[in-house]
Formats: C-alpha cells, sequence, structure tokens
C-alpha cells in the first residue's frame, strides 16, 4: 500500500506473530522489517511479503538495502535468505547482534544446514530523528 511517492507499507494480515514491512524507493530501494519466512502457525510470512510487494511493482530481488528496527525474529528471520536473492545489503543496531547469532544457533541446533547470513554489512549505534513536514497520502 503506498503511503507518499516514495513509501510503501506492507501490514501483516495473517493470524500469527509477524511484523509489519515498509518499503522506500529513493536513489536505492530500502526495505525495512522484512519479518519472519515462516511463522508459528506455519504461515509463509515471506511469501506473503512478496506478493503484497509484487502489487506495487516491485520485486524483493531488486532491493538494494535491508534495514532492521530490532533483531527479534519477527523481523529478521528473512533477512538471509534475502541477501542471498538480491544481493542486498544489511544494518542494524549493533545491540542487537547478540540476538542474531542466537537466530542462526537455534537453527542451526534443530539440524538445519546452516542459518542464511544474518551478519550485517554495517551497524550503527545511534540514530538521530528529525522532523520532516508533513505532505500527506498520495492519491
Amino acid at each position: 500500500m503506498q503511503l507518499t511517492e516514495k513509501l510503501y507499507w506492507y501490514p501483516w494480515r495473517g493470524r500469527a506473530n509477524n511484523c509489519n514491512s515498509y518499503l522506500y524507493k529513493g536513489e536505492q530501494l530500502i526495505l525495512f522489517d522484512p519479518g519472519h519466512i515462516n511463522n508459528e502457525l506455519n504461515e509463509n510470512c515471506l511469501e506473503m511479503l512478496r506478493s503484497q510487494v509484487s502489487a506495487d511493482g516491485f520485486d524483493l530481488k531488486d532491493v538494494d538495502l535491508i534495514l532492521c528496527t530490532h533483531g527479534h525474529p519477527d523481523h529478521v528471520e528473512s533477512v538471509g535468505v534475502l541477501r542471498h536473492q538480491s544481493g542486498a545489503r544489511f544494518g542494524i543496531h549493533g545491540e542487537d547482534q547478540f540476538i542474531l547469532d542466537a537466530i542462526a544457533r537455534n537453527y542451526d541446533g534443530q539440524g538445519g544446514e546452516g542459518f542464511p547470513s544474518l551478519k550485517p554489512i554495517f551497524i550503527w549505534k545511534k540514530a538521530i530523528l528529525t522532523s520532516v513536514p508533513e505532505t500527506g497520502p498520495v492519491k
């Protein structure tokens, strides 16, 4: 769903846990919080996101950068798969690296062949938020 000229929102509409995702189309295609691959009810969250993004004319294979607000699995689990498919860079706050490491260890401990890489290309330590003028929704 297009919110502004360059910002798209993909609300989670399943029955179990996942996050909302956002896509920003500027000089680069930036995906925020891509979410689970599959959640606890085995809903295919990544395919649902892929379908929503496609309906707006985008392909997740074209994502240049993935940013996650924090390291919970319902925000980051699909990052490795998307990076493998798109070659996207990945960034997250440095204090959440231990969560990413735990997710990878848990996957390996369940007989997985190795969780797709959740190692960020860059991390940040703090962000400075500034306000921007309200422009209203795109019609």
